[in-house]
């Protein structure tokens, strides 16, 4: 800020031998903002240890635009994140060109070395991630996305999880959809459940191997946890060995041991919190209950005037009464949604008893015609036992027995399954009349407790509905 003494007066006239003079400060012109728009990240993971203080992250930009030959324009837009615990570089950039060369990049050489990188792109922050299973085969990325279908909302990626036959989708939005078409067969969607990452270097649990900060230690045997030799065939293990629980019992990466079921238990939860999190963050927020409108306050007269001298002091301002208060409006409708619930239960439970009430029926119509068939079956049996008297006729008769035994066998079998089926429909339609009687119950309870003026709404709507039955 560079600040002069002005000899002049703000009239532009000269100020006079021994006054003061203003001091006025000539501010440089603010610096303009950057556009703000919609950025495009590119992750790329590079070899442990290579994120270090010796190598100065703008001469790391510098080296990755080089490699992808972009021009001062383009770069200009190009900013740097980087993670060096766990060698990860973040690019983010408006432009979707830039973006498409940012990820054909292949190697990058740094320090005089080159290296092998491969970038990826990272999915959007509003997203979710689902998994189906059974899927009936190996597939690519582009033979899923062109065979997944989900009407609601779009699909940005999808794979293969290893070597199983499951697939990791990654959703536009907040909502995790429960089924999704894959070759138009119906498949149940669940939520991905992460776990969490393990390395099979060090076996500590927090990182991958390719981010494991002991890139420089020889590698550790996944049951003994003893360090591997040069050659690994030689390695002979002795017991295993756990170095989280310092027990000999499992191995260190058993996922039956309880620190990494609670890890797995911790992911979970986290992931779940996200995503209710951005749920909430992205939804649009209810309007207030506590806005309500109130009297304005009636217009006031200039002091000393006739309308003051006529009217005399005006009242203060009060409060409508018919206006209800936050408190009583958030009862009110916490209330109704109770009821409404309860209403809801209590047909659905009306509705399941008596869905079991014709199952009974039809059960019990088949009992009877069973019992009918069966009876007149055994009634010809017998009538063809009693006329095959003659002594040639020993094979028949056996025929004929060993037939009503199979058939008086296969009937009695029939007999106890809609025996069995009817028992279990009988304890469900007194499980699911106890529950009514439950809602009735808190139903009449509810609708006691309401309000002279709520019951005689509710009175005039039952009222209304009934005539329109």
């Amino acid at each position: 800020m560079d600040f002069t003494a002005s000899q002049v007066n703000e009239d532009n006239t000269p100020s006079p031998e021994g006054s003061w003079n203003t001091i006025s400060a000539n501010r440089k012109p603010a610096s303009t903002a950057r556009p703000r728009s919609e950025l495009i990240t590119v992750g790329i993971q590079l070899p442990p240890g290579t994120l270090t203080p010796k190598l100065p992250l703008c001469d790391l930009l510098a080296t990755i635009i080089a490699a992808a030959n972009l021009s001062p324009k383009t770069s200009a837009e190009v900013t740097l994140q980087a993670k060096p615990a766990q060698s990860l570089v973040f690019l983010k950039t408006p432009s979707p060109i830039t973006a498409h060369l940012l990820l054909s990049l292949t190697s990058l050489e740094l320090n005089g070395k080159p290296i092998t990188i491969k970038p990826y792109a990272p999915s959007p922050p509003i997203s979710c991630l689902g998994v189906i299973h059974n899927v009936g085969g190996h597939f690519t990325t582009s033979q899923l996305l062109h065979d997944l279908e989900f009407f609601t909302s779009d699909i940005l990626a999808a794979r293969m999880m290893g070597s199983t036959e499951s697939v990791l989708i990654t959703f536009a939005g907040t909502i995790i959809p429960r089924f999704v078409y894959f070759k138009r067969v119906s498949f149940r969607c669940r939520p991905h459940k992460p776990k969490p990452p393990t390395c099979t270097r060090c076996l500590a649990i927090g990182h991958r191997a390719h981010q494991c900060p002991q890139h420089s230690v020889p590698a550790k045997c996944r049951r003994c946890a003893s360090p591997l030799p040069a050659d690994p065939d030689a390695h002979v293990c002795a017991q295993p060995w756990c170095i989280h629980c310092q027990v000999n019992t499992h191995s260190s990466l058993d996922s039956t041991f309880p620190c990494l079921l609670d890890k797995q238990r911790d992911c979970a939860k986290a992931a779940f919190l996200r995503r209710t999190a951005m749920r909430r963050a992205t939804q649009p927020s209810p309007p207030s209950s506590s806005a309500h409108e109130f009297l304005s306050p009636p217009a006031t007269s200039p002091p000393g005037s006739y309308a003051t001298k006529v009217k005399g002091t005006p009242p203060m301002c009060t409060f409508s009464s018919n206006t209800p208060s936050p408190s009583l409006s958030n009862e009110s409708r916490s209330f109704d949604l109770r009821l409404a619930m309860l209403e809801r239960n209590q047909r659905e439970q009306q509705r399941v008893s008596d869905e079991l009430q014709q199952k009974i029926l039809a059960l019990t119509q088949t009992l009877a015609t069973t019992t009918s068939s069966l009876t007149s079956q055994l009634t010809e049996l017998n009538k063809q036992l009693t006329t095959l008297t003659a002594p040639t006729s020993s094979c028949h008769v056996t025929k004929l027995v060993d037939m009503v035994e199979t058939t008086t066998t296969a009937h009695h079998t029939r007999l106890v399954k809609l025996e069995n089926s009817i028992v279990w429909i009988l304890t469900t339609l007194e499980t699911q009349s106890q529950q009514l009687e439950s809602f009735t119950y808190m139903l009449n309870s509810l609708q006691e407790s309401l309000p002279p003026a709520k019951k005689k709404e509710h009175a005039r709507v039952g009222a209304s509905s009934t005539s329109k039955t």
